[in-house]
C-alpha cells in the first residue's frame, strides 16, 4: 500500500493519457503507446524491457498492468542494461510469480510461488519495492512474493515481458521509500458477533466488531501489506 501525498518523494508517473512515452527509453523489445497504455507489441523470446526514471538503490515501482497473452509481464528494477537487472514477472498459464535476476545474460530464479493472476485482460495493481539487498513485490497492495540478493545494489526501474504480446501497462509510479508505510503484514480480524464487546483485532475470539473497526486499527494505519479476515 502506497501513501503518494508526498509529491517531493515521486521520481515520476506516467498515464499515458497524451498518447506519447516522453522520457522512457526502449532497452529492448517493441513498445508503444496505444490507447493509453504502454504496450509491448511484440511476441519476442528475449526479454523486452522499456525503462524510466533516474537510477535510484532504494524506491518502490508500481503500475497498472494487464495481459491478453499467457507468458511473463511484470516489472524491472535496478537494471544495469538488458543484460543485468532484477524483474518480477506474473505468469499465467503457469500460475506463478517469480524473482529472476539476469546477470551477465544468465537468467537465476531468487524465489517463486504459486499464484494465479486475474484473468486476461483484466488489469490489477503490480509493486515491487527495493531495499537494500531485499526485493519485496506486491499485487493490490498485498505481499506475495520476497527475494533477497546484493549483486546490483542501484538502477534504473521499468516494464518487463517476455513472450507476451500486447501486455500492457499504465498509471505507472516510482517513489521513494520516505513515502512509504514499513511492510508489516498483520491478520487483522472481524467477526460481526463481536460488535460491542472488548477487542482488539488480533485474534478470532477478539475480532473487531466492523470493517470500520479494523481500518481504524494502528496496524493497519502506520503500516502496509496487511490483510483484514472478515
Amino acid at each position: 500500500l502506497v501513501d503518494d501525498s508526498e509529491d517531493q518523494d515521486l521520481l515520476f508517473s506516467d498515464d499515458f493519457s497524451d498518447g506519447k512515452a516522453d522520457g522512457w527509453t526502449i532497452e529492448s523489445g517493441q513498445w508503444a503507446v496505444l490507447n493509453g497504455e504502454f504496450v509491448e507489441t511484440s511476441d519476442a523470446s528475449s526479454p523486452s524491457v522499456a525503462l524510466r526514471g533516474p537510477v535510484r538503490d532504494d524506491v518502490q515501482l508500481t503500475a497498472q498492468a494487464r495481459s491478453t497473452d499467457n507468458d511473463d509481464f511484470g516489472l524491472a528494477v535496478r537494471v544495469q542494461d538488458e543484460d543485468n537487472l532484477y524483474f518480477f514477472t506474473v505468469n499465467i498459464q503457469n500460475s506463478r510469480a517469480q524473482f529472476q535476476k539476469r546477470s551477465h545474460g544468465e537468467v537465476s530464479i531468487l524465489s517463486e510461488s504459486d499464484f494465479t493472476p486475474p484473468p486476461f485482460s483484466i488489469p490489477f495493481e503490480v509493486s515491487v519495492r527495493t531495499q537494500q539487498d531485499h526485493l519485496q513485490a506486491f499485487i493490490n497492495g498485498r505481499l506475495i512474493l520476497e527475494a533477497s540478493d546484493a549483486e546490483f545494489s542501484t538502477g534504473r526501474s521499468g516494464l518487463y515481458a517476455r513472450f507476451n504480446k500486447y501486455a500492457a501497462f499504465d498509471r505507472v509510479r516510482l517513489v521513494t521509500l520516505a513515502s512509504l508505510k514499513d511492510v508489516r503484514n498483520n491478520t487483522i480480524y472481524v467477526d460481526a458477533q463481536n460488535k460491542g464487546k472488548p477487542a482488539d483485532g488480533q485474534t478470532l475470539a477478539t475480532a473487531w466488531g466492523t470493517i470500520g473497526d479494523a481500518l481504524r486499527d494502528p496496524r493497519f494505519r502506520d503500516s502496509a501489506g496487511n490483510i483484514i479476515l472478515i
